[in-house]
């Protein structure tokens, strides 16, 4: 039973935000939080983060960015990365938390999700369309 998940990108400010979000209004029950990499420690959501966010009808205003560390991975079950790098940077730095770490579009044939930040809007709906999609198929079979 999945009961906390982790979403992780790099800087904390536009993908994992959007995919924690997606996760919470989807899965009851079940503790959800993200961190970055190389978090932007301290700031908001990026503003066209929170402004197509809030056209698809998620909420990231109040997001406070933070950097993942131990305690973060070894209070979770799952942790949803957006690429290959996080990826490897989690089993690196965390080695234990290997089993437990997965690409957001691992179900999607282990695609990646871009990093839209400072990119134009048309972009940033482009990736958070496809984060809506990777975290429907969590959602999908962690329900």
């Amino acid at each position: 039973m999945i009961d906390s998940i982790l979403t992780v990108c790099t800087g904390n400010i536009c993908r994992s935000p959007f995919a924690e979000e997606i996760l919470r209004t989807k899965l009851s029950g079940v503790c959800l939080g993200s961190a970055g990499i190389g978090a932007l420690v301290g700031e908001p959501a990026d503003p066209l983060a929170i402004q197509v966010g809030g056209e698809l009808g998620y909420d990231l205003q109040g997001h406070v960015a933070r950097q993942i560390g131990g305690e973060h991975l070894r209070g979770c079950d799952l942790v949803l990365v957006m690429d290959d790098t996080h990826l490897g940077w989690i089993r690196t730095q965390f080695p234990e938390a290997r089993g437990k770490v997965f690409l957001l579009g691992h179900w999607d044939g282990g695609a990646e999700v871009e990093d839209p930040y400072r990119h134009d809007e048309d972009f940033f709906r482009s990736v958070f369309r496809k984060i809506q999609d990777y975290s429907e198929s969590w959602i999908g079979r962690l329900s």
